[in-house]
């Protein structure tokens, strides 16, 4: 049985939890000079960016930031298809963005990984996954989406150096 969400409520989570992310990123990461959020704007919408970073020397980084209420879970969710009914790509197949972060706002976990070599490495394990439906509804519209559950412990295991993980409650 899929899971039921309602997106204007998943909606303001994730908002949330991007404002939380890019508070901790501008006031903790020294190497920042400063985050734009352009979550608002359709250009960006479209790429699936939620904000830029510039750094001090002069290069930036697009990111993506995912919201996740399951602290517990142990996974993170992999959006496949936002609709899988229509077979809309979701969301990690989508994104333009450079470095995606996970966060969990119960615990204050947050992930880091480079989009690229992420889904890369889904695909090479994708067989590996869980696999859920999310039932979701809002503005008198209903559909399912499809997404993997990829645990935490696996990758961190295989992404080593390349992940980055921080804890935005102990700052």
């Amino acid at each position: 049985m899929a899971k039921e969400f309602r997106f204007n409520d998943s909606k303001k989570y994730g908002k949330q939890g991007e404002r939380e992310v890019l508070d901790f990123l501008s006031k903790h990461m020294i190497d920042i000079k400063r985050v734009e959020d352009v979550s608002n704007d359709p250009y960006y919408q479209l790429r699936d960016i939620d904000a830029i970073c510039y750094f001090n020397n002069g290069e930036s980084m697009t990111i993506e930031i995912k919201t996740d209420s399951h602290a517990t879970s142990g996974n993170l969710v992999y959006e496949v298809w936002s609709s899988f009914q229509e077979q809309k790509p979701g969301c990690m197949y989508k994104t333009e963005c450079e470095s995606l972060f996970y966060y969990f706002p119960e615990t204050g976990e947050l992930f880091q990984i480079k989009m690229d070599l992420y889904r890369e490495w889904v695909e090479q394990h994708k067989d590996q996954f869980k696999i859920i439906h999310t039932k979701n509804t809002g503005w008198g519209i209903e559909y399912s989406s499809m997404s993997y559950l990829i645990p935490k412990k696996m990758l961190e295991v295989s992404f080593g150096k390349h992940i980055n993980c921080y804890n935005v409650r102990q700052t």
